[in-house]
């Protein structure tokens, strides 16, 4: 009898360290290794802070954001009462609900006139479902544009880019992810130009900026110079400060009297979106050639590469923004003074 409970105990202490700790740990460290974004919750991360999951759907009621389906989990995408209503079709509660998500939507969004979308009347089996169709995000697209003041066709380009296909190419239906979509909104390119609308409270903040540049010059032909700034902003005395740091190196070889070739590579780090308006690492490299056709006369083709590690720059699609650009410029300089010293 002793022998027998002492092998149980055996296998019980062993299997408790295999299935307990060793499969577990292989497992964890396993899909940290290979799909840590998914291991860890597929947290979405905007501006340094984690603002969701996108697996797991928000509630959005204000006009200038895309509406999210209706949800039963407790008072609405409450993640700690997931699930759905479990009305039956002929059950009056859900009739109910499906006639006042009716008139909400036509109240909302009263330039659409075409048929709403099942998906924005009724509730997911978990109530926590983060995506939409396509067609309840373009029911949605002239509301959210009217509230921006942005064009409706850079809207309706910028869910189109987040249409996420189907998966493996068969399985489920083509979807839009709401919380990703919403992120993107205040990334929209809108008309350039100064607004006349007082700031109230007037700024009363403080702007500190230390600049520190170096030349040197390596050689008659060579010269190298280095650029270091750091920015210290505060809007209003009690704000939080936002803190900007870039740097510059530069290289300028002259091959002949005439012609010379530069380099330069530039960084910022805008951690508080001082002057892109949101959290950003921007860099840019520059190589410009110029040639002295005679006195007083060059040419100048310049090639820029500007990169950065959120959605900044233009495309051809409207309201579709891209990490990075290339920019070619072919110059000419006439001097019309009189030029002294070395070009």
């Amino acid at each position: 009898m002793l022998s027998q409970l002492l092998t149980a105990f055996r296998f019980m202490v062993l299997f408790t360290v295999l299935t307990g700790l060793v499969y577990p740990g292989i497992v964890t460290a396993l899909s940290q290794a290979l799909f840590p974004r998914q291991a860890n919750g597929s947290l979405v991360v905007h501006n340094g802070r984690v603002v969701g999951s996108s697996l797991i759907g928000q509630n959005f009621t204000r006009p200038e954001y895309f509406h999210p389906r209706p949800s039963a989990a407790g008072d609405g995408y409450d993640a700690a009462h997931s699930g759905g209503s479990n009305l039956g079709p002929t059950n009056a509660r859900l009739v109910a609900r499906v006639t006042a998500a009716v008139e909400a939507f036509r109240k909302e969004n009263p330039d659409y006139t075409g048929p709403i979308p099942a998906d924005l009347l009724t509730a997911s089996a978990s109530g926590l479902d983060p995506h939409i169709s396509p067609a309840s995000a373009e029911a949605q697209a002239v509301r959210v544009a009217k509230a921006r003041g942005v064009p409706v066709e850079q809207v309706r380009a910028l869910v189109a880019a987040h249409i996420e296909p189907r998966g493996w190419g068969f399985l489920g239906e083509p979807r839009v992810n709401v919380l990703l979509l919403n992120l993107a909104l205040p990334a929209l390119p809108t008309q350039p130009g100064l607004s006349v609308t007082p700031v109230l409270p007037a700024p009363r903040g403080r702007l500190h900026i230390l600049d520190t540049y170096a030349a040197w010059s390596a050689s008659a032909k060579l010269l190298l110079a280095g650029e270091a700034d750091y920015v210290v902003n505060r809007v209003q005395e009690n704000s939080p400060p936002a803190h900007v740091a870039g740097g510059a190196a530069y290289a300028r070889y002259q091959f002949t009297p005439r012609f010379f070739l530069a380099n330069r590579f530039e960084y910022l780090d805008d951690a508080g979106g001082m002057f892109s308006g949101k959290t950003e690492a921007l860099k840019e490299w520059t190589l410009t050639g110029t040639y002295a056709v005679a006195e007083g006369f060059q040419s100048r083709l310049e090639f820029r590469r500007d990169f950065s590690n959120q959605p900044l720059f233009l495309t051809s699609a409207a309201g579709v923004l891209k990490k990075n650009q290339n920019t070619l410029t072919l110059g000419l300089i006439w001097w019309f003074g009189g030029k002294q010293g070395a070009w």
